[in-house]
């Protein structure tokens, strides 16, 4: 359950000025920003490429913790052999 929707949506309540205090706290900027690096790392550590990583993509949780979603056009890669 997705109670504050897309990264698209919250951005966007950030933006007008309507967003809720705790939105554009520091606290949650940190939150957004290593959530989504740790996602990354971790897809990247599986040898998997998002390939439509946009705002409308990552989904934002009840804590306010990132979700990456969409997965239909990953891409699988290997490293060369050597």
């Amino acid at each position: 359950y997705f109670p504050n929707g897309t990264l698209e949506q919250f951005l966007e309540l950030r933006r007008s000025g309507t967003a809720e205090p705790e939105y554009t706290s520091y606290i949650t900027n940190a939150k957004l920003f290593f959530g989504l690096i740790g996602g990354l790392y971790y897809l990247h550590e599986e040898n998997i490429v998002h390939r439509n990583l946009t705002p409308k993509n990552i989904m934002i949780d009840k804590h306010l913790f990132p979700k990456i979603i969409d997965f239909l056009s990953i891409c699988f890669f290997f490293p060369p052999l050597s």
